[in-house]
């Protein structure tokens, strides 16, 4: 249940406002609000170690937001989406051994194999969802 109490608790937030011209793809809205909302996190490694990235994604207007361990345990999920509401094209490559990824729905149900270059067309506000089998 809901905090019965949660409008008489402290509360902080941050209020931004960002100026533009034009189209909001061109100004960068929505990368300009995940730079706001979710600042990047690093994290001191051992020397000589380096960093590593599950996975890299080359597109425009295609944002992943997710990356866990799948429901079933015997995986990992990558979900992301269209944000400019056209088609996009992107490529998703994932850096760590894995049997075989494919696309599934949003309850992990195999759609199609992730094609072997790893580019995918999305359409306008699509939702994709990629699961990787370890």
């Amino acid at each position: 249940y809901a905090n019965e109490f949660i409008d008489l608790d402290t509360h902080s937030f941050t209020y931004s406002l960002l100026p533009f011209k034009g189209d909001f793809r061109d100004a960068g809205v929505i990368e300009s609000a995940y730079a706001l909302n979710e600042p990047p996190v690093t994290y001191k490694t051992a020397l000589g170690e380096t960093a590593f990235a599950p996975f890299t994604a080359k597109g425009e207007g295609v944002y992943f937001e997710t990356f866990c361990p799948s429901e079933d345990g015997k995986g990992y999920i990558l979900r992301g989406y269209e944000g400019h509401n056209s088609e996009a094209e992107v490529t998703v490559k994932l850096n760590f051994p894995h049997k075989k990824a494919y696309v599934c729905d949003l309850t992990e149900k195999y759609l199609y194999d992730l094609p072997a270059d790893g580019t995918l067309t999305l359409k306008p506000f699509e939702i994709i969802t990629i699961k990787a089998e370890i």
